[in-house]
């Protein structure tokens, strides 16, 4: 769908798929540690995932919000018969600025019922801006291609945890 809305031929959709991996993983959180208390705590910190994209299924239990452009945290419906897409900092890069990853977060609601969730995470190893979405004009470069792993170690330095956009702290072309 994506490259079809950016008109790149077809032969780079097989090229994306081709080069990237997918992770499943289960989530499954706790419990308030008080079922009467009124506030909700933090199950997973905000932040961007840093795959191409994710795929999130949930049970009937509430907490996922996003972020929106507004800055307003917006919750997420948790019917389960909802798959939730997610852009990561990769496609971010690969789509040049085009596309930006998604910030989101859990929060532990004030529920009875355990909250689990999957997720379909899609990696690659050197992740770039796609040639035919960057161009002199209206889309300069934004990024240098980098190694997905060496990202990953990037994520927990000092560096990275002090910075305001950890993908554009590592590998962003200063506009």
């Amino acid at each position: 769908m994506v490259c079809d809305g950016y008109g790149l031929e077809q032969r780079h959709y097989h090229d994306l798929i081709e080069s990237t991996t997918y992770i499943l993983r289960s989530f499954k959180y706790a419990l308030p540690p008080n079922k009467d208390e009124s506030n909700n705590t933090v199950g997973l910190r905000a932040h961007k995932d840093t795959s191409f994209f994710t795929i999130l299924h949930q049970n009937n239990v509430t907490g996922l919000q996003v972020k929106l452009k507004n800055g307003e945290w917006f919750d997420v419906d948790p019917s389960p018969f909802m798959f939730l897409v997610l852009a990561g900092e990769s496609f971010q890069v690969w789509s040049n600025d085009r596309i930006k990853a998604c910030e989101h977060r859990v929060m532990i609601m004030n529920e009875k019922k355990q909250r689990f969730s999957m997720g379909l995470f899609s990696v690659g190893t050197t992740i770039q801006p796609h040639e035919e979405l960057v161009d002199d004009e209206e889309h300069p470069r934004h990024y240098k291609p980098f190694d997905f792993y060496d990202y990953l170690k990037f994520i927990g330095t000092k560096e990275a945890l002090e910075s305001k956009c950890r993908i554009k702290t590592f590998c962003g072309i200063d506009d």
